[in-house]
Parts: C-alpha cells; structure tokens; sequence
C-alpha cells in the first residue's frame, strides 16, 4: 500500500472515530494499520481503546496480535490470539496466525492443528492479502469491509425537529424509531443503536426496528446480536427476503457455510428469481460438497442469468 493510502486509511478510521468515538471497530482498524506502518505508539494506543470499549470484540485482539507479532513480541501476539479464539471460534485468522507462532517455538502438533482449523474455516473465502513479517499473509486484516447495503436515507426532519417530537410524544415508539435512523444516516451508531432499543421497549413488535438493529450490529461485527434481531425481524416479517439475504450474507462472512445456504435457500422459495440467491447456493453446494444437488442449482441459475 502506498504511504498515500495509509493516510487516506488513517484519515478514514479517525473520522469514524470522531463520529462515534465509543465505536471500537475503527480503533481495532487503526490498530492494525499502525502494526503495519510499524507506528507502534499510536497503535498500542489504539488497540487499547479497541480493548477497553468492547473487551468481548475479538476484532481487536486479532488486530492487536497482528501487530504483536510485527513487533516481535510473540508471547504477547499468542496471547492475543488465543483470546480471540475463545471469543469467535470461526475466524480463520487467529488460527493461521497462532500457527505460525506455535511453529516459532518448535511446536509443530499445535502448529500443525492449528492450520487445519484455519484451513476448515477460512473455505471459501477470497480477500486482498499482504505480505507479513512471516513471509505469507495479512499484517492487518481490516474488519467489517463487507457490509450489507441497508439505505439509511436522509431525513425529512432535522435533529431537533426529531428530538421535539419525542418531547411530545415520549411513548411512541415511531419516534424513537424515526430519530434512531436520523443518527444511523449521520453516522452516529451507539445513538441510533440506544433508539432503536427504546423503540423496541415500546413495541417489541416493531416491523422495522430490528431489520435496522441488525444492520447496526452487523457493521460492529456483534455478528450474535445482528443474528438474534434478523430472526426477530423474521418472525415479524416472515416473508421479507431482503432482510433473509441480509442474514445468509451474514452467514457466510461469518464462516457459518451450512446456516448461509439454508438463508438462501429459504429466500429461493419465496423469489425463485432471485439470482444473487441462486448464485450463493451454487457456489456453497460446491463449497459444502453437496455435488449432487448442484446440476439442478446450476440449471436453476442458468435460467435466470439468461
């Protein structure tokens, strides 16, 4: 990467975290570019603040092993590792990279383990690599680069116009819901993830709130949180395929192959043209093995791509 993109990247990352500055994604981000442009003060900085604001993240302990590891602090870089593993057992990365590490100190069993884990959940999975200090991949991995497209779009009414309305109508759950959404398009997320919440105390059968919530949680990577309100949603709304590809999209990205087909495979059901559905489920039915099932997925998927 060009030291303008590094810039660009930091410049970036700051932004999000003047924005929301409890927000621990952009700071696990930043965190790891600094690894890379080996500024190791302000990433430690960083990787605390990643840390401190959600200990159960284990995007941070990834970023913060990554750059453990450039360095050369591989005790501490283990360390790391082993906690996000025992925070997100599907991630590939804290595997591979523990790897390395075991094989830095001659344990060649726990190294050997430790890649086929990697190997199992990273099937599939196609990123942008850079060359490391092993002499194979990833300095950095950036989190929450594949997000789902939800349109937040720019509201009718202003802030305060919004924050009056509640005044009038403390109760009302639309309000809170509207005023949330006014904070998601402006980027504010821990305060439009506090209104969608009280939203919800209203009326924990919001049509829309959860499908929202979701959104929120999974560009934090609370993957668990987004899962739980998709399926709520679902329950609301049990024939609304967008919010059921969202959910599949999820699964995939989050390593879960099986869970992403059956989502697509449900949203087939009720639009069997849907193509990006019907190319999800061919690629995972050769992902998973399922052979046979393919010619029919394929003819399927033949049909409406032509």
């Amino acid at each position: 990467m060009a030291k303008g993109q590094y810039r660009e990247s930091e410049t970036s990352f700051r932004k999000a975290i003047d924005l929301s500055p409890t927000w621990a994604l952009p700071w696990a981000n930043l965190c790891g570019l600094c690894g890379e442009t080996k500024d190791y003060q302000k990433g430690n900085i960083a990787c605390d603040s990643a840390l401190l604001l959600r200990p159960e993240y284990y995007g941070g302990f990834v970023n913060a092993g990554l750059m453990a590891v450039q360095e050369d602090n591989l005790l501490k870089a283990e360390d790391y590792f082993l906690r996000a593993i025992t925070l997100n057992k599907e991630h590939y990365l804290s595997y591979e990279r523990l790897g390395y590490i075991q094989l830095e100190k001659a344990a060649y069993e726990a190294a050997n383990e430790n890649f086929e884990k990697a190997a199992e959940k990273s099937m599939g999975i196609s990123e942008a690599r850079i060359a490391n200090s092993f002499g194979t991949n990833d300095v950095r991995y950036e989190f929450g680069r594949e997000i789902i497209a939800l349109d937040f779009t720019q509201p009718i009414h202003s802030e305060m116009e919004l924050l009056n309305g509640i005044k009038a109508r403390p109760e009302d759950p639309e309000a809170h819901f509207e005023l949330g959404c006014y904070y998601a398009w402006d980027g504010n997320l821990e305060k439009a993830r506090e209104r969608f919440k009280k939203a919800i105390a209203l009326n924990p059968d919001h049509k829309s709130v959860f499908s929202a919530l979701g959104y929120l949680e999974y560009t934090a990577e609370r993957f668990e949180a987004a899962e739980l309100c998709w399926i709520r949603h679902l329950e609301i709304q049990p024939k609304d395929t967008a919010t059921l590809m969202q959910l599949a999209f999820m699964y995939e990205n989050w390593h879960h192959p099986q869970k992403a087909l059956h989502g697509y495979e449900a949203v087939i059901q009720l639009d069997s043209l849907n193509q990006n559905a019907l190319q999800h489920r061919l690629l995972l039915l050769r992902l998973l093995g399922k052979y046979d099932d393919m010619d029919k997925a394929l003819e399927q998927y033949a049909f409406v791509s032509l």
